[in-house]
């Protein structure tokens, strides 16, 4: 039986036709992937909603008229520059400082003239750093991204340290193999 050889043609046709399908699969799920976000959406719109509708009925209950008839709009992130600005920033500055490790209060004090910062007490500027910049080292640490160097240099306990990503290069620069 000879064996036939098929045109060039028709492979361009069925290459065309594959790549083609494999799309069509490809959009299929970011439809599916879309739905599932759409539909946690919905849900977590729900949830503000009956948050609000809660919240508005306890405050039509407050003695203060101006603050039950004000329709009080606020965008929490816009402030500081969006969503996970904090976390952009940080990331940028620590990797500018290496190899140099900073302690989180030098940081901190960066970030609060950057992102204007400010305020009403010294407790709430711990907190702040302890529950939002802090917390966001030690994410980078647990990510793998950062690492805390312990040191003792009167109160400072920790500095943080950006974990670059060493090239071959870099590698046999600092470890050059000689034959003996």
């Amino acid at each position: 039986m000879a064996r036939q050889q098929t045109p060039s043609d028709i492979k361009w046709l069925v290459n065309e036709l594959a790549a083609a399908r494999g799309e069509l699969v490809r959009v299929d799920a970011d439809v599916v992937h879309v739905e599932a976000q759409l539909k946690r959406l919905k849900a977590f719109q729900e949830r503000q909603q009956a948050l609000c509708a809660s919240l508005e009925q306890m405050l039509s209950l407050s003695s203060v008229v101006p603050l039950r008839t004000g329709a009080f709009i606020v965008s929490p992130h816009k402030k500081y520059g969006g969503r996970g600005s904090l976390k952009q920033w940080l990331a940028d500055a620590l990797r500018a400082q290496y190899p140099k490790a900073p302690t989180g209060m030098e940081l901190f004090e960066r970030a609060v003239p950057h992102f204007g910062l400010e305020f009403t007490s010294p407790a709430a500027r711990r907190a702040y750093y302890n529950n939002t910049f802090r917390r966001q080292l030690l994410v980078f640490a647990q990510q793998g991204l950062v690492e805390r160097v312990e040191v003792r240099e009167g109160a400072v306990r920790s500095r943080w340290r950006w974990i670059s990503a060493v090239s071959l290069a870099e590698l046999r620069n600092t470890f050059s193999l000689k034959s003996p």
